[in-house]
């Protein structure tokens, strides 16, 4: 209970930043004084006038409340979309090193810290996937978006990645070693940019059809 309202506190307070709802609200706050002064004066014409200016805030409201589902909807996305640009710049960083460590491009006297690097790239995925359902400045908890959307969980790889960096530090290994303990991380790597590629390309979409339409 405590955490869902904390989580829509934090939504009121990301909704309250769009210029949209702070419009919309001082419209209001506007057609429900024009109302009031039209109904306390007993001018006939001044009260016809407050009384149209009230209608014409009322309209501009309903105008800054399409608008604004339409930023917020336009928020959301480009959340999501910043999020996954920054799992894949992270996988791409890893598939880098990985690359780097296949074809010997390091200091052969520096292995042992290559390699244990190479476990704390592959892992910072992981950390940043599972972290992300206590992120409160996000509207989307990442670590569910993963699952029910991309199809990965990241806790067992964070336990998979665990035993590989125990085996690293154990220094019982070889290159061959050390290739075959990355094969399945890499494989699931490859899988998992390969769906975060297709869902920035279908927001990407998504985006530029919102920015078109009215509403």
């Amino acid at each position: 209970m405590k955490k869902k309202m904390q989580d829509f506190i934090g939504f009121v307070k990301r909704i309250w930043r769009l210029p949209h709802v702070r419009t919309f609200f001082v419209l209001l706050l506007l057609a429900i004084v024009m109302i009031i002064t039209s109904a306390l004066i007993d001018n006939a014409f001044w009260a016809s006038f407050f009384s149209n200016i009230s209608a014409g805030l009322f309209t501009g409201l309903v105008i800054c409340l399409v608008s604004g589902r339409k930023a917020v909807y336009l928020t959301k996305l480009n959340e999501k979309k910043g999020w996954l640009e920054q799992v894949h710049n992270m996988i791409l960083e890893f598939m880098g090193a990985m690359a780097a460590f296949k074809r010997k491009e390091f200091d052969e006297t520096n292995e042992y810290d290559f390699v244990y690097d190479l476990v704390c790239k592959a892992n910072w995925v992981n950390e940043f996937i599972s972290q992300s359902h206590f992120d409160k400045t996000n509207s989307f908890d990442g670590d569910a978006f993963c699952r029910e959307e991309l199809s990965y969980d990241s806790y067992p790889k964070i336990t998979e990645l665990n035993s590989i960096r125990d085996e690293i530090m154990s220094e019982r290994w070889d290159r061959k070693a050390v290739l075959e303990l990355f094969e399945p991380v890499e494989k699931s790597y490859w899988i998992l940019n390969h769906a975060i590629c297709r869902k920035i390309d279908a927001i990407e979409m998504d985006i530029n059809n919102c920015d078109k339409s009215v509403i």
